[in-house]
Formats: C-alpha cells, structure tokens, sequence
C-alpha cells in the first residue's frame, strides 16, 4: 500500500510539473508575439524613391525607364512609396522642382497637396524585391507629363516633403527627399548672324551655305525647318529634312541651285525651325 502510495504521488507531481511547462510555453509564445508586433511598430517597413522617367528612344516599343540621376529628355518626375502594416497611410506636404542655371536666375515651382494613386508602379522593381507583397503610392511631380518639353536643358534639383501614418501611433515625420537631374531636350543650333549672299556677277562674294546642328539626350525622328528671308522682311525660301537623330546629327545646305532656278535677292537672312515626330 505505501509503494501505491508513492507512485500516485509521483504520478501527480508530474502532471503538475507537465501543466506547468505546458502554461510556460504558451506564455513564452505570447511573449514573442508581443514583441513581434511592438517591434514592428517601432521599426515600420516603408521604402520611398524619387525618379525621373523618360524614354530613351522614341523609335522603339521599349517604355519609359526610370532613374534617379544622370542626363534626360522630357523627364516626368515621381515620388514612390512602398510600405506595410502598420504603416496606415502616406501624404506629400509639397513637391518642389528647381532649376539649378549658371548664368540666369533659377526657376522654380512649388506645388501643395498632390494627390497620390494606390497602383503598383512599373518601377516597383527599383525598390523592393516582392512588389505584389507591399501597398503602393505613386505622387506625380509634375502637373503634366508635356511640361517635360518646356525644362530648359539645365540641371533640376526635385524634391519632395511627406510624411506617414503609423498604427496606433500617428504620423510621422515630415521628411525630405530630392534628386538632381540634368535635362538635354532637343534644341537646334544655327548661326544668327548668317548672312546669305548671292551674286552670279561676282562669285567670290557669294556665300550660299547654311548649316545646322542638333543635340538631345533622346533617339528620335525629327523635322528640321530652314526659312531663308530677304532683308526687306519677306520669306524667300523653306526648307525641311525629316530624318533619325543621331544618326544624323545636323547637315549642311548649298543653296545655289535655288538661286539659279528663281529670281532672289542677294541678300537674305536665315531662321531655322524644329519639329519633333
């Protein structure tokens, strides 16, 4: 009987010791859970990128890429946030595109509030590596992509102030994000001063070329327009060529044969035009 006894008592004692470990393991559990979720709302996850996206070639079906620093064409900028609970939200306080000259004085425009959209951005990849796991907001930076052709070709300096939103705790910030970006749109370069001058009478007063030159930062098809004028004021001639750049990058132009087949002045002035396809 006493060694029955001691067995029910031994039986007991280690069902008190199982239930015990068994309440300290479930506990332990709560414990990491807990700090698992605290920690994630000191550390919230949220990854921002400020880009300028532009087409490299206009002559291909490739899109737009988008880059953070370097020489573009008609560049539209964008602010890109990619985040995760408990990050709640993401808003831009302003966004701020300066042009950075040597030689005039900068300008610059402000804009307040742009509204964001909740869209996974083509450029997803640049910031994290699972785009279809994070909640996205792409801020445009520009009011409209076509004021991408009016930025001189100068470096910009974009920024942006935002904040954002973290649960159970309120919002965050402001912070700052700027890049610079230099800008080489399409512009053609001729001489101003060009004189032309015809006089079968005495060739070696004759000067009948003109010439020309392009620059871009883009691969495109492009029509050059060369308006010739007598100095009284009157157009005399036009001129247009329709080719790649750069594979042709500017040309230069003998105007004698239309002096032969047509009554002109001798002296006329030249104006040079462009035109982008």
């Amino acid at each position: 009987m006493e060694k029955t006894g001691t067995l029910e008592r031994a039986k007991n004692t280690a069902k008190e010791r199982l239930s015990l470990s068994r309440s300290n393991s479930v506990c332990l559990c709560l414990c990491l859970l807990s700090l698992a979720f605290f920690a994630s709302l000191s550390f919230p996850q949220i990854v921002v990128g400020l880009h300028a996206s532009w087409d490299n070639d206009l002559t291909d079906d490739i899109p737009p890429k988008c880059v953070t620093f370097g020489t573009v064409a008609v560049p539209y900028f964008h602010f890109v946030v990619a985040y995760k609970f408990p990050v709640m939200g993401v808003s831009v306080d302003w966004y701020r595109v300066e042009e950075i000259p040597q030689q005039h004085i900068p300008a610059q425009a402000q804009f307040d509030n742009p509204q964001g959209n909740f869209v996974v951005p083509s450029c997803a990849s640049l910031l994290v590596s699972a785009p279809q796991n994070w909640q996205w907001a792409v801020f445009p930076c520009l009011p409209d992509p076509i004021v991408g052709y009016a930025l001189h070709n100068t470096n910009y300096k974009v920024t942006v102030q935002w904040r954002y939103g973290v649960y159970m705790e309120g919002a965050r910030g402001p912070f700052q994000t700027s890049i610079t970006i230099h800008v080489q749109n399409l512009v053609v370069a001729s001489d101003p001063r060009k004189l032309i001058k015809w006089d079968p009478e005495h060739p070696e007063l004759c000067d009948t070329t003109l010439s020309y030159s392009l620059q871009c930062a883009q691969r495109k098809q492009v029509t050059v327009k060369l308006k010739v004028y007598a100095v009284e004021g009157w157009q005399a001639m036009e001129l247009s060529d329709t080719f790649i750049y750069p594979d042709r990058s500017g040309d230069t132009v003998d105007l004698t044969p239309f002096f032969l087949n047509s009554r002109l002045p001798k002296l006329m002035t030249l104006q040079t035009y462009l035109m982008e396809h």
